[in-house]
């Protein structure tokens, strides 16, 4: 299998893109064990409510080139070459927000590492186009994976929380 094949199948785990994505996944026991009071809890998701925008705009763009939409590996590379340095604009924005309810920074320090993840992977795969490495397409995929998991992680314990 040539890298442009495996180039194709690269996946972006699905991110909660504007918070829509808590109605609907069930909670973690883990989260559940501690409630946020309300207010704090209305803070923090008027924080995040901003940051919906940037967070589509990098979605869409790389689902753009990638799974059904996949063209050739420079069309890709060129695209998340794009999308990096926004990736990276979104972390420091995600950093930038300070819960002050230790329950909510532990939940959102779940959030910006699953960025962080995100990040990796775009990273890893941009090497892996750029040299056709199938080691860098693997461990890029792996910290997509990564990422998809903390997403997930991150949305049950704040759905947890409320």
């Amino acid at each position: 299998m040539s890298i442009s094949t495996l180039s194709q199948r690269i996946f972006l785990p699905p991110l909660i893109a504007g918070l829509t994505l808590f109605a609907v996944l069930p909670s973690s026991a883990e989260a559940a064990t501690s409630k946020v009071p309300k207010a704090q809890l209305t803070t923090y998701m008027n924080q995040l409510k901003p940051l919906a925008a940037s967070e589509t705009s990098i979605l869409k763009r790389y689902d753009s080139v990638t799974g059904k939409n996949y063209k050739d590996d420079l069309t890709t590379f060129t695209m998340m070459q794009k999308i990096l340095p926004d990736v990276n604009k979104y972390i420091m924005r995600l950093e930038a927000i300070q819960p002050s309810n230790a329950t909510l920074r532990k939940i959102h320090q779940g959030y910006i590492d699953a960025w962080n993840a995100q990040a990796e992977g775009f990273t890893l795969i941009m090497s892996a186009l750029q040299n056709s490495d199938y080691t860098a397409l693997a461990a890029g995929n792996k910290a997509l994976s990564k990422g998809r998991t903390l997403m997930y992680n991150f949305s049950t314990s704040l759905k947890a929380v409320q």
